[in-house]
């Protein structure tokens, strides 16, 4: 039998056969012990590494605190087919160091809900993080999923219905630059960005709005979505900027009480990263008619061919105040082009879908409408200030 530690092998079997032919004398037995003290306490400085059955030394096990880490619901994104091969184990775990594949919500999507939030079969949630400044590893497939719904909810016009004006103008102005609303002057077959408006135009002022409900019954699917298009005076890129820099918010939302950025999953926008792009969670409170409403979010910001691309969406966190009233993104989207041959303009979609229970149903629409058109007439006037 051998007893093995860090390189030192012991044959128990041969050391117990010489015991017992070669019985010690008292001194020899005295000697023996003082000998094994001094063993005793040199190992006592010593540190030997954890190895593992190879004899090498094995990586940390993954710590996910579910109490610190925020989580994204992902029932609508249909990530199973693109996740990697993951424990279908579906156990909540709470402040333990487990092996590489045995989280739900960690390394899978599951219906285990985050802290504080009842259970319902119907919904999956993943975790961002594990509560300790690490990303989980489901965390960078949810984020993509998440990109792809955006871009084609954002992008198919079959979807959406544009209000009276909207509406009105389009008559007007058959293969009028609307058009350019739904495709990239990168992917543009039809030609219509040879319609887009010229610099200095009254169609610079034009702001496009649509709106549109959603089927299936999902988590806020009953609040109407708001999709809104216009040109601002800027480059993509520093558009791009003002809407990621949460120290900037005050200069186009004057209600709002500040953003604060809690977690930053990547800082960059390379796409060589876990994420491909700006990943953090955020809290921001908003001040509407003397109520304070808080917004715990993710944002993900990634550079693309035609330009920039913002996604935001709700998150379940232990951020933020106990205090103000919340509110969800359930999606939020800006899609920020590049006008080709012009770097002082850029044109920008944006989609909003927002759950508040300050907002009752019957008005939510309204609502919804008018605050996106604020929110481009805003960023106009932000930009022109500069």
């Amino acid at each position: 039998m051998s007893l093995g530690s860090g390189g030192l092998t012991l044959d128990c079997e041969a050391v117990e056969s010489f015991s017992s032919s070669n019985p010690p004398s008292p001194t020899q037995r005295q000697s023996a012990n003082e000998e094994t003290d001094l063993v005793a306490k040199a190992l006592e400085n010593i540190s030997l590494p954890d190895t593992d059955s190879n004899g090498s030394a094995p990586s940390k096990p993954p710590k996910f605190i579910r109490s610190s880490s925020s989580f994204l619901r992902v029932s609508d994104l249909n990530i199973e087919g693109s996740a990697p091969s993951m424990s279908s184990s579906s156990e909540t775990l709470d402040e333990q160091h487990c092996s590489e594949d045995s989280f739900p919500n960690f390394h899978h999507p599951a219906a285990d809900p985050p802290p504080g939030v009842s259970h319902d079969p119907r919904e999956q949630w993943i975790a961002l993080d594990n509560g300790d400044g690490c990303h989980a590893p489901i965390a960078p497939f949810a984020v993509a999923a998440l990109v792809q719904s955006a871009h084609q909810l954002s992008g198919s016009a079959s979807k959406w219905t544009p209000d009276a004006s909207t509406a009105k103008w389009i008559e007007q102005n058959e293969n009028g630059w609307d058009q350019c609303t739904w495709k990239s002057p990168n992917d543009d077959a039809n030609g219509v960005w040879k319609n887009f408006p010229q610099a200095g135009s009254a169609e610079d002022d034009r702001i496009f709005v649509w709106s549109t409900t959603f089927s299936g019954g999902g988590y806020g699917s009953e609040i109407p979505a708001v999709r809104v298009a216009g040109i601002v005076p800027t480059s993509a890129k520093d558009l791009m900027q003002l809407l990621v820099d949460s120290n900037r918010v005050h200069e186009y939302n004057k209600l709002s009480l500040g953003r604060t950025d809690e977690l930053i999953l990547q800082e960059s926008l390379s796409s060589d990263g876990p994420f491909g792009g700006i990943t953090k969670v955020m809290t921001s409170q908003t001040t509407i008619m003397r109520k304070t409403l808080q917004f715990t979010s993710l944002m993900h910001a990634r550079e693309t061919e035609a330009g920039y691309k913002l996604v935001t969406r709700a998150v379940e966190s232990p951020f933020g105040s106990a205090t103000a009233l919340k509110s969800e993104i359930l999606l939020g989207i800006n899609v920020i082009w590049r006008i080709p041959g012009d770097d002082r303009r850029c044109l920008l979609i944006a989609v909003n879908h927002i759950r508040s229970p300050f907002v009752p149903m019957m008005i939510a629409k309204r609502i919804g409408l008018q605050a996106a058109t604020n929110f481009i007439n805003d960023i106009r006037q932000c930009c022109r200030d500069k």
